[in-house]
């Protein structure tokens, strides 16, 4: 017996969770499993989750124009890059994981995440379809 999707979901492309403070693993591993099509997602101050939980968002979403993983500091929030205990690696592996699975991807804004150089070169080298890179903070 397969497991019917909502019916509120399932045809979601489009999604923002704006200054969702108690945006856990749990709740996003729902959405990803509820609505499959999403093609443009913001995260704009909400993202508690983990880097686990940001690769298997865009593991799940190959066909991802949009990703907005804004973490203004100044409101206080810990972004994805705070969740893990050696951070900067892991925020380096994930975005990388972003870049190479989602070769669609036109707009990506990572203001206030913490990432190197390198990997700023290797987003502009390797999402040749990248229209909109915002990197404010």
């Amino acid at each position: 017996c397969r497991k019917q999707m909502p019916v509120y979901c399932s045809n979601v492309t489009y999604l923002e969770i704006l200054y969702y403070h108690s945006l856990l693993d749990k709740k996003i591993i729902s959405i990803v499993h509820s609505c499959p099509d999403i093609i443009h997602l913001s995260f704009i101050n909400s993202i508690r989750f983990s880097n686990r939980v940001l690769e298997l968002i865009v593991g799940s979403y190959s066909n991802l124009k949009y990703l907005n993983l804004c973490d203004d500091q100044s409101g206080g929030f810990r972004g994805f890059h705070a969740q893990e205990v050696n951070d900067e690696d892991i925020t380096e592996t994930s975005i990388y994981n972003v870049i190479r699975s989602c070769p669609k991807l036109q707009q990506l804004n990572l203001s206030f995440c913490k990432i190197t150089n390198i990997t700023i070169e290797e987003i502009v080298r390797s999402c040749l379809n990248l229209k909109n890179f915002n990197l404010e903070g």
